[in-house]
């Protein structure tokens, strides 16, 4: 198996914060696979990473647990997929922060939202048929 690094979407950068999502590719022998929505954050030196999930309740006890979207059965090869994002995710990272001057600084960064205009309020009449 081997991971790919395709993008890096920055949401939050300061100084000793960083905060966004990647998009990967997995390389299977006879498939390939991208994953988007990995949440990326970093503080300080410490860096953190979360595969897609949901949020949902236990049917039993209540509690809030998170559901990944995907996960390897083998969870030998799950901690081997991990660590081999964690290493290639970093020194992806930081080298597009040290390259990419059009990254956000002190400020949450989002796309600009699509303006839809609004169409005018028609009242509709409804007329009741006389009744035979």
């Amino acid at each position: 198996m081997n991971v790919e690094i395709v993008e890096f979407y920055p949401f939050t950068k300061t100084k000793d914060f960083l905060d966004g999502s990647i998009k990967i590719k997995i390389n299977v022998p006879g498939c390939a696979i991208n994953c988007l929505g990995i949440y990326v954050k970093k503080e300080k030196s410490s860096w953190y990473f979360r595969l897609p999930s949901r949020k949902s309740s236990h049917h039993e006890t209540g509690k809030v647990i998170s559901f990944p979207y995907f996960a390897f059965e083998d969870k030998m090869i799950q901690k081997a997929f991990m660590a081999q994002l964690k290493e290639k995710a970093q020194k992806y990272i930081e080298n597009r922060i040290s390259s990419d001057t059009l990254l956000p600084t002190n400020e949450k960064f989002r796309p600009p939202k699509k303006e839809f205009k609004k169409k005018p309020f028609k009242k509709k009449m409804y007329v009741k048929k006389p009744a035979k």
